[in-house]
């Protein structure tokens, strides 16, 4: 009697376990689109020509000068504000962070970004560290894959399939767009459900 009631015991801690674990996961994922979303007027340039007296005006003006290449100019109040990420290291150029009046603006100028290819200067979106490392693995997999692929926030697609990055397996697996889309409204489903095919794979 003992013996089973022990195993109930356990039985039940390993419920409560494992449903703490799915809230703190969902809580954190949650904090992490949060954050993600704090960030969408941001874009970060690289490239451009540090200095160690650099101020935030003449980070805005380098920046202008790139959007003026872009063929993007703004209006004065466009940019909130630019400055240079990190300490400054003569070894290394720092990136200039921008945040842009709206997510329209901002969108505008990163989908402008084609045209500096020829250039040394790249641009990105701004992103929270867990989104970062997981677009990191969601890139790895699209280059290894050897086809042409796009990435869209925490998603990548290949040859008209999406694929998503579950943490709980680090692995990437395939997701059926079209019902994850529709029926699906956050993250924490989607990847318990990109898990599950993974199992049964």
């Amino acid at each position: 009697m003992a013996a089973s009631e022990g195993c109930l015991t356990l039985g039940i801690s390993g419920s409560v376990a494992e449903a703490v674990r799915c809230e703190t996961d969902s809580i954190t994922r949650r904090l992490d689109e949060f954050e993600d979303r704090s960030r969408r007027e941001n874009l970060i340039f690289y490239g451009l020509p540090d200095s160690q007296t650099e101020s935030w005006v003449e980070s805005e003006n380098k920046i202008r000068d790139v959007l003026f290449i872009l063929g993007t100019p703004l209006s004065e109040g466009a940019i909130e504000r630019a400055h240079r990420l990190g300490k400054f290291d003569h070894n290394k150029t720092r990136p200039i962070i921008t945040k842009f009046s709206s997510f329209k603006i901002k969108d505008l100028v990163f989908s402008s970004r084609s045209t500096l290819k020829p250039s040394k200067v790249n641009i990105t979106e701004d992103f929270c560290v867990a989104t970062r490392k997981l677009r990191k693995k969601l890139t790895e997999f699209g280059s290894a894959s050897g086809l042409p692929f796009s990435i869209r926030y925490n998603k990548v697609y290949i040859n008209k399939k999406c694929y998503m990055y579950v943490q709980s397996s680090d692995s990437v697996c395939e997701i059926d767009v079209h019902k994850d889309d529709a029926h699906v409204h956050d993250a924490t489903t989607a990847e318990r459900t990109a898990t599950h095919r993974a199992s049964q794979s």
